[in-house]
């Protein structure tokens, strides 16, 4: 397996990776992941036995200082051939990635990659200042054509959800299957009981969100919708889990819109913490509003930790969360604040939260290890059938 990012970077491909090797490992696989060093101070927690790991060099990005680029290694190749490998199965479209793609080429090893980001999203491409909507429209049918040429290089492109899976077809890439990702469902669901009597007091209702700090996941949206019900009288707190490029942005608005003693920011935590120790119970109900998710793994995460969602009705969440959450209709941002603002309040009444509490666990079931691997492990023995 090929990563550019990699636990303990916290996100969704980095712990989407981790658990699909991990699943693999368990089941007899062996498993070589290639993946960048993380920044000094940190370390790549430890992996089951059955898992090799090639550490590549690496650089903090200029635009994004949490994420790594990786220096080009010629040990790939060697290491490769020593572990002969049957399959590489690529998560990344940047500089390991491409390094998996020329290896696989090279070698006439079998190309399989998971589409994680939808990178083409106008939501993503205000890291690069592009907001107005006309030229982030134009931009957006520019960057298909790099995207259709490097998955062009794969036997399969597996696709989180059936939406994005369509939106590829829609775009002229076809050779496509829907794999969801693996969620640790039974490890959240036996996590500690509560966290909520750390955040105040567990006298007022707290929104929950954990993910990336970035402009693209909208969480200033979320604070703006909090903003709303405390001006209506809704005493409602939140509690931020995570870090990114947009997290003084964030701070300040907070500041700016009266709600910055409403919002706990925690900062990073590790994958295993959040897991083991309950961290999505800190929250009565976990609010998401990325309209560019390609799965939206914390939503499932949260409905495995048997905590109510709230998210946007576009892209992979629509099949993640589906029946078992309250998704709120896609829209402009101005249209979204109220939609939002409107789904809290109507998941606030205790009969609506208990309901969707129940379903929450249901839900999450979908995405379990037992219920995913099987899938992977039959498109890779038909890859391996097929180069025979």
């Amino acid at each position: 397996m090929f990563s550019d990012t990699y636990l303990p970077t916290i996100n969704g491909v980095a712990t989407a990776t981790a658990l699909l090797a991990e699943m693999l490992a368990e089941k007899g696989h062996d498993i070589l992941l290639v993946i960048p060093k993380p920044a000094k101070g940190l370390k790549v927690p430890p992996v089951h036995k059955r898992i090799k790991l090639e550490v590549l060099r690496s650089i903090s990005a200029p635009m994004y200082p949490h994420f790594r680029l990786a220096a080009p290694s010629g040990r790939t190749i060697k290491v490769l051939r020593e572990f002969r490998a049957d399959v590489i199965h690529v998560h990344t479209p940047l500089t390991i990635g491409f390094e998996g793609v020329l290896a696989g080429k090279f070698l006439g090893i079998p190309l399989v990659q998971t589409f994680h980001t939808l990178f083409t999203h106008p939501d993503y491409l205000q890291h690069f200042g592009i907001a107005n909507e006309q030229l982030a429209s134009w931009v957006e049918r520019g960057t298909w054509m790099p995207v259709k040429m490097f998955c062009r290089n794969f036997k399969v492109n597996i696709c989180p959800t059936e939406q994005i899976r369509q939106e590829m077809k829609k775009r002229g890439i076809h050779n496509t299957v829907t794999v969801p990702v693996s969620v640790d469902v039974e490890g959240f669901a036996e996590g500690a009981k509560s966290r909520k009597e750390n955040y105040f007091g567990g006298q007022v209702p707290v929104l929950f969100y954990l993910g990336r700090l970035s402009i693209e996941k909208n969480v200033q949206l979320i604070l703006r919708a909090l903003a709303n019900l405390n001006r209506k009288g809704r005493e409602v707190r939140m509690v931020v889990v995570g870090d990114g490029p947009y997290r003084d942005r964030l701070v300040d608005l907070a500041f700016e819109l009266g709600v910055s003693r409403q919002v706990v920011w925690c900062g990073g935590i590790p994958f295993k913490e959040i897991r083991d120790k309950g961290w999505y119970k800190a929250g009565d109900i976990f609010v998401t509003a990325g309209r560019a998710e390609t799965f939206g793994m914390t939503a499932v995460e949260a409905q495995a930790s048997g905590v109510p969602v709230i998210a946007v009705a576009s892209a992979g969440a629509v099949q993640a969360v589906g029946a078992y959450g309250m998704l709120v209709k896609n829209g402009k941002d101005e249209q979204l604040v109220k939609s939002l603002t409107a789904a809290v309040d109507r998941m606030l009444k205790p009969e609506v939260n208990k309901s969707y509490r129940i379903k929450a666990r249901e839900g999450a079931k979908r995405f379990s290890r037992e219920a995913v691997y099987q899938q992977y492990e039959d498109m890779y023995r038909g890859l391996i059938e097929k180069k025979r």
